[in-house]
């Protein structure tokens, strides 16, 4: 064999290995890409299905609005509990709620004839785009005139079985 023949097949496999890696590397690349794409699908199929739960709540035939005062040092927070007494949903909805720390979060209730229910919990975000609204746990009232008030709590993560923790919301129904 000449050398001229085995120094055109070392450039040409050299030529083929290089494409291979190139290849190798822009499939790595691709998979990459597509793993994130399939990580933004979930995360707005998951934001869309927020938003159908509160227009759910917000598009019911009878809606009752409880809206909601912040507290103490944290008086610019306000927040409105919508209510679908028919279906019994809620959807919360707060503002200028303060980050708590990593172990608390937040932690609806509702009082009815002195018996304190929890509706849920929730975590704040600082990002300012996402909408702070909450679906909340299927509720045990038909209606505001089931309501004495409601508050907002911060409570250890998971949430308390009463309120233990510092109120920053706090709603009541108006008078009749």
């Amino acid at each position: 064999m000449s050398y001229a023949l085995v120094a055109a097949l070392l450039i040409m496999l050299s030529g083929f290995s290089l494409y291979v890696y190139r290849l190798t590397m822009t499939i790595a690349g691709d998979r990459e890409y597509i793993a994130g794409q399939r990580t933004q699908i979930m995360r707005l199929a998951d934001d869309l299905n927020r938003k159908e739960a509160v227009l759910s709540v917000l598009g019911a035939r009878r809606v009752e609005v409880v809206p909601m005062s912040g507290l103490g040092v944290d008086s610019a927070a306000y927040g409105t509990l919508f209510l679908d007494p028919d279906k019994k949903l809620g959807i919360l909805h707060v503002s200028n709620l303060p980050l708590l720390p990593q172990d608390k979060e937040y932690q609806l209730w509702i009082f009815k004839e002195a018996k304190k229910v929890s509706a849920g919990t929730f975590s704040t975000t600082d990002d300012f785009e996402k909408e702070n609204f909450y679906t909340l746990t299927p509720l045990e009232i038909s209606g505001r005139r089931e309501i004495d008030s409601v508050s907002v709590t911060a409570e250890p993560k998971g949430g308390s079985t009463q309120p233990t923790g510092v109120a920053y919301l706090l709603g009541s129904k108006p008078a009749q």
